[in-house]
């Protein structure tokens, strides 16, 4: 007997999430009017930040909630918008493309350049640092830069 009202149980939840939720997939329409499941497409609630998005099939799962308008988007796709009756439990969205690129052509440049505007750069060792001893590490830094300008201003 107790092994019949568990199952009944567990029935009875089963159905009740199954009425909570919305099913459905998602397709694209190609050009030549073929069809292919949408993976990664967004579906989401009006409104709200309930959504989700659809599997390697295309197929989604979402909890309802109490607006019954559902938006499909996917880039470069234009966005759907469905209202869902109460009574409905699966749909099956179809976009079609809003945008197509055409040719792309990606050209190769040599690894290395000169740049137009040099950035001076100087490269202070332990020696150096040795050399211009002081009393902290940025007093060393500057007297390394005013050597190095007085040496360059008498070139």
């Amino acid at each position: 007997m107790k092994k019949t009202v568990v199952l009944f149980s567990l029935l009875c939840l089963l159905f009740a999430t199954q009425a909570q939720s919305l099913t459905g997939k998602v397709f694209q329409v190609g050009e030549r009017g073929d069809t292919t499941a949408m993976q990664y497409a967004t579906v989401q609630w009006l409104r709200t930040n309930i959504g989700t998005q659809t599997d390697a099939d295309g197929k989604f799962t979402i909890p309802r909630t109490k607006t019954d308008s559902l938006v499909i988007f996917f880039p470069t796709f234009l966005p759907d918008t469905m209202v869902i009756p109460r009574g409905q439990d699966h749909i099956t969205v179809f976009l079609n493309t809003a945008h197509t690129l055409g040719e792309v052509s990606i050209v190769a440049r040599d690894g290395s350049y000169i740049s137009v505007q040099p950035i001076y750069t100087q490269i202070i060792g332990t020696e150096g640092l040795r050399r211009a001893a002081c009393c902290n590490l940025a007093e060393s830094f500057e007297s390394s830069v005013a050597n190095l300008l007085m040496g360059q201003s008498r070139m």
